[in-house]
């Protein structure tokens, strides 16, 4: 009997977590788990931003940031997900794979990126998100440690590769914060090694390249030596 495809695999993982969701499946997301991960990401984003989160899977952030006003447009490969992240609130799932994207040059002021990125090809997705930014649109990206426990299928790209593929791309790296992440609090990690994510931002070249997204001028005016922030849910 033939081995199935990692792709096929991956494919009947996923829809089975848009089916039942995450809690029976082994595996879950930061972006799931902490509601702390969801409240400082939206505290990164200015508001009113057209957004496309490549791989939004269920969409539990993704329906946050439409209820705080953005457009945002999730994309996916697996209806079941885009199903599911449907009725987590988001208003736009869009089925289609993240190296085609189906949309015109220039439509979105945010590309982001969460926890997804190890099934994606970077190369040929971060040139198809700066094709669909804005020439003064950003990029987010997160993903985990190599310590993390993430699923078999999952490629947890060393973070120097993944600026090396945002530059090749057209995008100068910004920032990158190392966290530490639980349901109630998202820190600053005291070394790379005791991080559990990543958190990446770059601007499209041709763009305000080096300016700070919301939040971010002061969290890094708190990364004084020594000194590590560290955010609490409210």
């Amino acid at each position: 009997m033939p081995t199935q495809s990692k792709a096929s695999q991956r494919s009947r993982f996923y829809a089975r977590i848009g089916t039942r969701g995450w809690r029976d499946s082994g595996y879950d997301t930061f972006a799931y788990r902490s509601p702390a991960f969801r409240q400082w990401m939206r505290s990164l984003l200015p508001p009113r931003q057209a957004i496309l989160s490549v791989g939004c899977g269920a969409g539990e952030l993704e329906g946050e940031l439409s209820a705080a006003g953005c457009a945002v447009v999730g994309l996916d490969l697996s209806f079941a997900m885009l199903r599911r992240a449907g009725r987590n609130g988001l208003d736009l799932p869009v089925q289609a794979d993240a190296a085609r994207l189906p949309f015109g040059p220039r439509r979105f002021d945010i590309a982001m990126f969460i926890e997804s990125i190890g099934y994606l090809d970077l190369d040929a997705v971060f040139a198809e998100a700066r094709r669909v930014l804005k020439p003064e649109g950003r990029l987010i990206v997160t993903s985990y440690s190599a310590q993390i426990n993430a699923h078999a299928r999952y490629r947890k790209w060393p973070v120097d590769q993944v600026m090396a593929c945002a530059a090749t791309a057209g995008f100068a790296v910004d920032r990158c914060h190392y966290l530490t992440v639980a349901k109630n609090r998202v820190a600053e990690a005291r070394s790379p090694g005791q991080s559990k994510l990543f958190c990446l931002s770059a601007t499209a070249r041709g763009g305000n390249s080096g300016h700070a997204l919301a939040g971010e001028r002061t969290l890094d005016d708190a990364k004084q030596p020594g000194a590590h922030w560290d955010w609490r849910l409210a």
